[in-house]
């Protein structure tokens, strides 16, 4: 009996490895292809990278040698994580290479993630490969070799990373006909003096009519700071009638020499008259997560003007620092003074690395209320997915019952082996063989001692009654012996 439950239970462990896991398999199920995700060769990562600024590197190497696909379908890739560094993915010789080339006018290094997908929208990620661009801001260093036979020189590049920007990005809020100045800071990592043009056209309809440079300039400008100096800029940004409430995602461009960055600039505004103000917060915890996880974002709405409850339509939207909307959620909540809510969002599995905005709007008679924080999605560390999981503890257990099944046919065996034995030892008994029977029953109890105990009920009452009719037949030949043990 026990050894059929455990049948059952081996059958079950082999019906969850070939169909409940068909994905990693690639069987048909039910007339769906089951599909796996392309793989990523993490034993040889792609190599980092290094060349200089105003220059390529063509066909750097080819994805194809580092990402494979269990149903053999053509993959197609991406790259997450460049913004100043060009990465080009050239498909050649009938989509089997796929090529990868570098370019770039500016200095610095970058970190790049591939992606491959398959036809159906699955994904592999790569490792961190490092870009590194040499150019115009390259400190070049001769080390003289040490005594003892006068080792040669070495040439070191150093490249330094000529501005930074404080803080990472502008966030504000507004209403409508509203403006306020804000600042941020330029600094000069470099010893010498730098030029910086900064570009404002993107956020020029966020900016008020009266907002210039010094110089007059509306939409460009350049300053000079001086060596290991910085440079505040503030901007006059106004909230004109004309645009509807809502998040203005902008960017202001600056560029020294061949580097590029960009300051994000997150406007919300507000309609003139409101009813209530919302105030959007993500913890700090939750400001960088992986694809796949959970975002907790808190909204705290407070009555500004009016009384009683209110209904009112509240949406939240995840978007790219591009504006793109990633994800969208809708609903209705009733509103007296004040309402707090806990929005929880599971993470897209495929959505990219880099930043993001959250935003929350709320709709109601005669006015919208809009806020917004960021967060930043980071690259995922390779990890088994769950098919690979659930076929590996299949296969554990699956193991455990066949060595459990094993281990139950060899006590069989053994029980069967005893019970021969036993039989014998009576055939001995009635050819009045006694010496032979008790030499037997000696050896068969040595093998009896070694049965599990589930197995030794199995013939305990044989075992126990040949004993007895031993000792009878013994104390016949011998009365005046006690050889044997009652067990």
């Amino acid at each position: 009996m026990l050894g059929a439950v455990f049948f059952v239970l081996l059958a079950l462990s082999l019906f969850a490895l070939l169909f409940l896991t068909p994905k990693l398999m690639g069987f048909v199920a039910t007339g769906v292809t089951i599909n796996s995700p392309p793989t990523f060769n993490h034993s040889t990562p792609i190599p980092n990278q290094s060349f200089d600024a105003g220059s390529t590197i063509s066909n750097a190497f080819d994805l194809d040698d580092y990402f494979s696909d269990a149903e053999s379908s053509t993959l197609s890739y991406k790259s997450f994580g460049n913004s100043s560094i060009t990465t080009t993915i050239s498909p050649s010789g009938g989509n089997i290479h796929h090529l990868v080339s570098f370019s770039s006018s500016n200095t610095g290094s970058e970190i790049i993630l591939f992606y491959a997908y398959d036809g159906q929208n699955a994904n592999a990620s790569s490792n961190n490969v490092t870009v590194t661009v040499n150019g115009t801001n390259v400190t070049t260093t001769t080390e003289s070799g040490g005594g003892g036979g006068g080792g040669g020189g070495g040439t070191r590049r150093i490249t330094k990373d000529p501005f930074s920007l404080v803080p990472d990005v502008l966030k504000l809020g507004l209403k409508q006909g509203e403006s306020i100045t804000e600042s941020f800071t330029i600094k000069n990592n470099l010893d010498e003096a730098i030029t910086v043009t900064i570009d404002f056209r993107e956020v020029a309809e966020l900016l008020s009519p009266s907002s210039k440079f010094p110089s007059g300039a509306e939409t460009k400008e350049n300053i000079i700071i001086g060596g290991k100096k910085e440079k505040q800029i503030s901007l006059e940004f106004f909230a004109r009638e004309n645009l509807p409430p809502d998040v203005y995602i902008r960017s202001i461009s600056l560029k020294s020499g061949t580097t590029t960055k960009s300051l994000p600039v997150i406007l919300s505004i507000n309609s003139r008259d409101i009813l209530f103000s919302i105030f959007l917060t993500i913890q700090d915890k939750y400001r960088k997560l992986h694809s796949g996880e959970m975002l907790v974002a808190e909204i705290n709405l407070a009555r500004v003007s009016g009384t009683g409850n209110t209904g009112v339509d509240l949406e939240t939207e995840i978007r790219d620092i591009l504006g793109n909307i990633v994800l969208r959620d809708a609903g209705s909540v009733s509103v007296n003074n004040t309402i707090y809510i806990k929005k929880l969002f599971v993470l897209p599995q495929d959505i990219a690395p880099g930043k993001y905005v959250l935003v929350a709007k709320i709709s109601y008679a005669g006015g919208i209320s809009v806020d917004a924080d960021t967060f930043e999605i980071a690259p995922s560390a390779p990890g088994l997915p769950w098919p690979i999981l659930l076929i590996i503890l299949a296969s554990v257990f699956s193991l455990f019952l066949a060595g459990r099944l094993i281990f139950i046919i060899i006590a069989a065996r053994k029980v069967k082996d005893v019970s021969q034995m036993i039989a014998e030892a009576y055939a001995l008994l009635r050819s009045e063989k006694v010496v032979e029977a008790l030499a037997l029953y000696r050896e068969l109890r040595e093998r009896f001692d070694s049965l599990p105990s589930y197995a030794k009920k199995k013939i305990w009452n044989d075992s126990k009654l040949l004993n007895e009719r031993l000792r009878q037949a013994y104390r016949k030949i011998h009365p005046e012996e006690e050889v044997m043990e009652r067990r």
